[in-house]
């Protein structure tokens, strides 16, 4: 590798069944006692992510295994006032989150993302991007009409006209998926700690939204190829790369043909299976994505449970313990001694988004490891490297984005234009077509059809080929 290596360690959500990662770490820190201080990046979700932030700010791995080991009994408690007033968890979350907080408050106190010695990527979702009401303070800002607060040059992807600056347009009301992180250039880097961990732990049905968001593990109960695209957007070249991803466990649930028969399920059938399901499917298909994109560079250590056991048990955790004590890591050991020992790649740190990636699959171009392939001119890369010049380099991007925001506005005119000019003109043609002769229309026809064959091509990017009329005639517009 003589990139370097870039450790990335992932942890997946899951409740008490986090025991588990703490105890396979354990593991592995009595083989290598330096291992977590060549951990370039620490991701997690929900359970997982708490686990990342406990790490992330220097804590030992025996302190967040006792962390955790005090926290489960203490927040998954049902008191019988709570059981009566939520029937049961029919009508409200099955517990509140009031004892999380507080123990996470005693655990970070003021602690904000900047202030980790670790660098950590935590996936939530939101379920309304026009709110504001996880914006510190800092980070607020007003629109020059005193109409809105929106956070500072949020990297959200919006599905609008690239030359046309988000602010300027309504924004795509939505939910949307987040990472919070104070990787380089970090928008969030001044989010409370105690909140990250609330937000992507709001698992639904379990625990209550909290300023808007819930569990991460919606979408990336396993965060590892989330911490694979955030390190790419920020420059580490792909090849440096080395993920370990360590489960929760898997307790093999499935749905057998005698249990669905017909297959005429419908909401009763499908609510107590549904969640899990899709739990379970997102970490499977991240699992498969990343060993494809990485190959031997990612390992992930997925012991199998030996029944279900529900994230809120914590009665189960001395079985946990015991299950990820016996797992073989004797390949995990070895894969370790391989890649995760290198030494550190060259980066040049570039941006890193709080959002799922864009809806324009250029924008990994950005990238450093993607600088060899070609940027359509019409979309502008999201990422932008800065030197020591900072400001200098600034403002001279900021007059070259003005200009081809100017020329692109003008190109779209033409465009718009040339089609309006060909549309009339395919009319024409076809109403003539209807109102001659057969033996006219015959003609015409051939000579369209030898026009069409002589037509020269243009290779050219800034080409655009349109269609029109009902025998597909074309044109190519320089």
């Amino acid at each position: 590798m003589s990139q370097g290596s870039y450790c990335v360690l992932s942890l997946d959500g899951g409740g008490v069944r986090g025991i588990i990662e703490t105890a396979i770490l354990s593991r592995i820190i009595m083989v290598y006692p330096n291992f977590l201080d060549s951990v370039d990046l620490i991701t997690g979700a929900s359970a997982g992510g708490i686990l990342a932030l406990v790490l992330a700010s220097g804590k030992s791995n025996i302190e967040a295994q006792d962390f955790f080991k005090k926290l489960a009994p203490a927040i998954f408690h049902k008191s019988w006032f709570h059981e009566i007033t939520s029937l049961d968890s029919c009508i409200a979350p099955a517990y509140t989150n009031a004892k999380l907080k507080e123990v996470l408050a005693q655990e970070f106190g003021d602690l904000r993302l900047k202030d980790l010695p670790k660098k950590v990527l935590i996936p939530s979702f939101q379920l309304d991007n026009h709110s504001t009401a996880h914006i510190p303070e800092e980070d607020k800002v007003k629109n020059a009409d005193g109409s809105g607060v929106y956070e500072d040059d949020d990297d959200d992807f919006e599905i609008i006209p690239h030359h046309v600056p988000p602010r300027k347009q309504q924004q795509h009301r939505r939910w949307a998926p987040r990472f919070f992180h104070n990787l380089h250039h970090s928008k969030t880097k001044n989010h409370k700690c105690v909140d990250v961990g609330l937000r992507t732990s709001a698992a639904p049905t379990y625990f209550p939204i909290y300023q808007g968001f819930v569990d991460g593990g919606v979408y990336a109960n396993n965060p590892s190829l989330c911490a694979v695209t955030s390190a790419i957007s920020s420059g580490v070249p792909l090849d440096s790369i080395v993920v370990l991803s360590l489960s929760t466990g898997r307790d093999g649930m499935f749905v057998s043909p005698e249990q669905y028969g017909a297959g005429d399920w419908g909401l009763a059938q499908w609510a107590p299976t549904l969640i899990n399901m899709l739990l379970d499917s997102n970490v499977e298909i991240s699992d498969f994505q990343c060993a494809q994109l990485l190959g031997g560079h990612y390992h992930r250590v997925d012991p199998l449970l030996p029944k279900v056991i529900d994230l809120d048990q914590p009665n189960f955790i001395p079985l946990l313990e015991e299950i990820a004590n016996n797992v073989d890591i004797t390949d995990t050991l070895n894969w370790i001694k391989q890649y995760w020992f290198n030494e550190k790649p060259q980066v040049n740190f570039t941006k890193t988004p709080t959002t799922s990636p864009s809806l324009y699959a250029n924008k990994k171009e950005c990238c450093q490891h993607h600088q060899q392939q070609s940027v359509p001119p019409t979309i502008k890369p999201q990422f932008q490297t800065t030197n020591d010049e900072g400001k200098q380099v600034g403002q001279e991007e900021e007059m070259e984005e003005k200009e081809q925001t100017e020329k692109q506005i003008e190109q779209d005119e033409t465009i718009t234009s040339q089609l309006s000019c060909i549309s009339s003109t395919m009319e024409v043609i076809d109403n003539y077509q209807e109102s001659v002769q057969p033996e006219a229309a015959e003609t015409v026809s051939t000579t369209q059809e030898s026009s069409t064959n002589t037509t020269p091509t243009n290779s050219n990017n800034n080409s655009a080929t349109y269609y029109g009329g009902a025998d597909r005639r074309y044109c190519t517009i320089q």
